[in-house]
């Protein structure tokens, strides 16, 4: 049993968290409604090998305009965690191909901690950040939170 009283502590998101909460929201629904694409699979993160500056090579995409805030990709990878093969389950809608010729050149895939050694399949979730495209030390596609 839960209750509200008036000495209830409250809290105000402003624009930018909103806007994160959305995207959760869509990504987690997608998620929900999808989930034995998933079976079997574990979530992991990934970062650009060849970032030599503030931000990875998926920050710098000249015009980019996503038709959803989220992507997800399931990658294979070699002995070194390098992407070998990718296969789209859901994608930004805009420079796409562009996307995947930098996931496999530049990428290489954070293996979770508690991973099984002998894994060679995982998601990534890709997330659209806009607020981050003039910040410095901030990616504008993400896969990390």
């Amino acid at each position: 049993m839960y209750s509200i009283s008036s000495c209830s502590a409250k809290y105000s998101f402003n624009m930018k968290e909103k806007v994160e909460l959305e995207t959760l929201e869509k990504t987690f629904t997608y998620i929900d409604k999808n989930k034995f694409r998933f079976i079997g699979l574990t979530f992991a993160t990934c970062f650009d090998k060849l970032q030599t500056d503030d931000k990875s090579a998926l920050s710098y995409i000249k015009d980019f305009s996503p038709k959803s805030p989220f992507a997800i990709y399931k990658v294979k990878v070699n002995d070194r965690s390098e992407i070998e093969e990718l296969t789209p389950i859901t994608t930004f809608g805009n420079k796409d191909k562009e996307i995947e010729n930098i996931l496999k050149k530049n990428m290489i895939v954070d293996r979770p901690g508690f991973d099984d050694a002998f894994q060679q399949e995982y998601l990534i979730l890709f997330l659209y950040n806009k607020e981050n495209i003039d910040k410095k030390y901030a990616e504008v596609i993400n896969s990390e939170r």
